[in-house]
């Protein structure tokens, strides 16, 4: 009775855990479109069928009511085995817009992978495999990679059965297009260093080769030709891009290279570090282990590939194994090549069994278990190129021992001519310090110079006080990059017309200073003595003075000119008229910010083709409406968690941020604190120049002249 009491106890404590954990299926939600990566295998349940009797309508229609189990980590892997292994989760689409999503199995020697995706009203069905044709997988790309979109509030069942005779291994992940195309390009890259530095090292030793004759460096070559066809085979490149159609090779590709290159190694090792004439007997099992890899090609071909990776694999850690005692043991009998050789192995080999570590599933599938080969055979390749070096200099030194007594003769001489020089050495670090001090001066001086240079800019430009005359609610923002500045505001009163000017030089520093002050002067030219009203027809005198008095004529080498947002307020008419140079005029209407764009182009500069033209646009005024004018230095600063650009689109997010604030004034700070905030610790590229006005019609009347009549447009 106790045992039947137990027994009840038991089966009431499995359901209760089954059904609870059954109130919890592994459902992931997307909550907006710029989502980038989702590990699914973290939340995912797996089911192993041992039977292989599963059917997917059964599991997609109640998953709950079969024996799957939490995975419980990102990446599955459960070594050699034949088991067919079933993966379930949910995916829903909790945001309102519909999303692309890429789906990647991040292992490329699966042997078939079925796939169900499941949404309300259809079923996707996908099937691919390393026994498939390439051109079968839904996209090129090395690993299994399928693309499913997801309407607004859908949700959809993704369902897997995967089989495989070599190492079941499936970590899935779910990306967006974006992400899943930048990492893709930093994995590309990484791979192309990688093969780049094998390729490299390849023809430079093949190169030597035929410079010395020396078949250690052909033997060397061949090594590492079988390196980069074992990788590729390896990490699913070689059926991408050198053998698609061959499904059949791409099966057995990486038990029959893991031979090759077992035979090639055993075969460098033999002849780098002259084995028989340090253990004959040792140079016997070398032999026998090359003989063996041969066998194991011809068997990779033939055997089932359960069988021949086993093989080769076990092989190959005990060759690699042997390679490392025979280096210890020749080093050990002082063959100083063998240093390199020795350091080179034991890198490799601690590459190659963390591989098969990961493998037979003794060790977990990561970055350093998965590319530990590309690691540990770069790093080998290089360490043995420095002993093939060595062994050459080891040649040269031997030939040069014999010049030993001359040297000696000389060295009288020598320590002579030693003594002068550095005597000569003494003087002219004196001479050096000398001259670093007066250079030192120098620039004391420019700097100083600089700096009063930036008394005499900041005094021309108009004072903040003065533009709060017409506009009470405004500010500038106004952080140069270097100690004068490229960008400068103008701002002048004539007869009841208010002109203002955010202007961005060419260059920054000294250079774009002498051309703002250029700009600064050539605008009271045009606007106060020539009385020009237009922004457009002002521009256009500007861009001819510009050119005149830069001599751009010609073919001048100077070929600066000034990118400038020029506004003309009338406040009789209570308009407002607009013309640009490659800038923008935003203004904030009824909680709306809008653009006016310029012109294309700057003024100054070389003219080609068509004349320049700067159109002048009309904007009727309106009370409470809120000007900015700028530069291009705060929206491209770089700067933020991926150090990139502002950008201009968020540059206007944060304009009408500012304009929602109590007072435009407040917005100063907020943009200091954003700028800022976004540079962090990076260097300042450009001047940086925002003004900011709030127009009150109150105010621009009182200013008003009477019985004028304006003479725009």
């Amino acid at each position: 009775m106790r045992q039947v009491n137990c027994l009840l106890l038991f089966v009431f404590l499995f359901l209760f855990l089954n059904c609870g954990w059954a109130q919890q299926p592994p459902r992931m939600t997307i909550r907006t479109p710029e989502f980038e990566k989702i590990a699914a295998g973290q939340k995912a349940w797996i089911l192993a069928d041992t039977q292989a009797c599963y059917q997917a309508t059964e599991l997609l229609a109640h998953p709950e009511k079969y024996p799957f189990a939490p995975a419980g980590t990102e990446k599955p892997n459960y070594g050699y085995t034949d088991v067919v292994y079933w993966l379930y989760f949910e995916l829903e689409n909790v945001s309102t817009s519909d999303i692309d999503t890429w789906v990647e199995v991040d292992y490329p020697l699966l042997d078939t992978l079925h796939l169900w995706v499941r949404g309300n009203d259809t079923t996707a069905y996908f099937l691919t495999g390393d026994r498939l044709p390439f051109d079968a997988r839904p996209m090129n790309y090395k690993n299994f990679v399928f693309p499913v979109k997801l309407k607004a509030g859908e949700q959809k069942q993704f369902l897997f059965r995967i089989t495989s005779e070599g190492t079941m291994s499936f970590p899935v992940y779910v990306w967006s297009p974006m992400a899943f195309t930048e990492s893709s390009n930093a994995t590309q890259i990484g791979f192309g260093i990688y093969y780049g530095i094998m390729l490299v090292m390849a023809v430079y030793n093949l190169f030597l080769f035929f410079s010395l004759a020396d078949r250690n460096y052909l033997f060397y070559v061949l090594n590492i030709l079988a390196i980069i066809l074992f990788q590729v085979s390896f990490n699913g490149l070689g059926y991408q891009y050198l053998w698609p159609a061959f499904p059949a090779l791409h099966h057995v590709s990486v038990p029959l290279f893991i031979a090759v290159l077992t035979l090639t190694s055993l075969n460098f090792t033999y002849h780098f570090l002259e084995v028989p004439a340090y253990w004959r007997r040792l140079s016997y099992v070398l032999m026998g282990g090359m003989l063996l890899a041969l066998i194991e090609i011809l068997v990779s071909l033939a055997a089932p590939y359960r069988f021949s990776i086993k093989l080769t694999t076990i092989t190959a850690l005990l060759m690699t194994l042997t390679i490392f005692f025979t280096a210890v043991y020749v080093h050990r009998r002082g063959y100083a090549p063998a240093k390199f050789f020795l350091l080179a192995w034991g890198i490799f080999l601690l590459g190659a069994l963390l591989s098969a570590m990961r493998g037979y599933g003794w060790m977990p599938n990561n970055f350093v278990t998965t590319y530990a080969v590309q690691i540990g055979s770069a790093l080998e390749v290089v360490l043995l190129s420095f002993g093939l070096a060595y062994r050459i200099n080891l040649l040269k030194q031997q030939v040069a021992a014999a010049a030993l007594e001359r040297e000696r003769l000389e060295k009288e001489k020598e320590r002579e001519q030693k003594e002068f020089i550095e005597a000569q050495n003494r003087r002219l670090e004196q001479l050096v310090a000398e001259r670093t001090a007066e250079i030192e001066k120098q620039n004391r001086d420019i700097r100083a110079s600089i700096q009063y240079a930036e008394k005499i800019q900041r005094a021309i430009l108009p004072a903040e006080e003065l533009i709060k005359q017409y506009f009470p609610d405004s500010f500038v923002f106004f952080k140069p990059r270097d100690i004068v500045s490229g960008d400068f505001y103008w701002f002048s009163e004539r007869e009841g017309k208010l002109f203002l000017a955010v202007v961005d030089c060419t260059g920054h520093g000294v250079p774009g200073a002498f051309m703002s002050m250029i700009g600064y002067a050539l605008l009271n030219q045009v606007v106060n003595e020539r009385e020009i009203d237009d922004p457009g027809e002002i521009l256009l005198q500007l861009h001819k003075e510009i050119r005149k008095a830069l001599k751009q004529e010609k073919e001048s080498l100077v070929k600066d000119g000034m990118d400038i947002a020029l506004c003309m307020i009338d406040t009789q008419k209570q308009s407002l008229y607009f013309a640009g140079a490659a800038r923008s005029l935003y203004y904030i209407q009824y909680g709306e910010l809008h653009e006016i764009k310029g012109a294309p182009y700057s003024v100054g500069g070389f003219e080609r083709g068509k004349k320049r033209t700067y159109p002048t646009h009309e904007l009727p005024l309106t009370d409470n409406m809120i000007l900015f004018l700028a530069s291009d230095g705060f929206a491209d600063q770089f700067g933020g968690v991926r150090d990139r650009k502002f950008m201009v689109k968020n540059f206007k997010r944060l304009l009408l941020e500012v304009a929602g604030k109590d007072y435009v004034v407040l917005g100063k700070q907020e943009l200091q604190q954003v700028f800022e905030q976004w540079k962090g610790d990076r260097k300042q590229i450009d001047d940086v120049l925002v003004v900011g006005l709030k127009v009150e019609k109150e105010v621009l009347v009182r200013h008003a002249p009477q019985n004028v009549t304006s003479n725009v447009l």
